[in-house]
């Protein structure tokens, strides 16, 4: 459809043979059992129009053993404005840690400078040697430009103008 983006499946399904615990600077307490695991998703919009665009209600549901952390950036959606700005959406994650939720906006540029100026960074932990993963799909639309708003307006205002005309002629 015109205007609306799939960025289609991006997820994992790995088996961890890591030995032990590894605490990566925050704080965390794990047994032996579980692994901490932190991915990055670059995401390639080579073929995708430069602007802006929204997502709403976004889901990234973890399976096995999976565990995506509690903490305020266990799932966050990234991108970098033609400003060289980051923008990040903060994900929710339930309380039972299997299914992170999110709505925002993302840039596309025209141009990157790095190798993905949009990407989903996942953390959280995962049973040693069990099957664990998460899937999810982007479907976001282009938020119109204020100037396209503006004509859409001057545009419905001319149109009400000649229907009153005609009215009272």
């Amino acid at each position: 459809m015109p205007g609306l983006v799939s960025l289609e499946g991006f997820g994992r399904g790995a088996v961890s043979n890591s030995p032990g615990p590894v605490a990566f600077g925050l704080g965390l307490s794990l047994d032996a059992a579980r692994v901490p695991f932190f991915d990055t998703w670059n995401i390639q919009v080579g073929d995708i129009a430069p602007g802006t665009y929204s997502f709403s209600d976004m889901l990234i549901d973890a399976t096995g053993s999976l565990l995506f952390g509690t903490g305020g950036f266990a799932v966050t959606f990234n991108s970098i404005d033609e400003f060289g700005d980051r923008n990040t959406v903060l994900f929710n994650v339930n309380d039972a840690g299997t299914q992170a939720k999110g709505s925002g906006v993302f840039t596309v540029r025209g141009s990157c400078p790095i190798s993905s100026c949009v990407w989903i960074d996942l953390s959280g932990t995962q049973e040693v040697g069990s099957p664990a993963g998460y899937g999810g799909t982007v479907i976001a639309a282009v938020v119109p430009e204020p100037a396209t708003g503006a004509l859409l307006l001057l545009g419905l205002a001319a149109v009400g103008a000649a229907a009153r005309r005609r009215l009272t002629t």
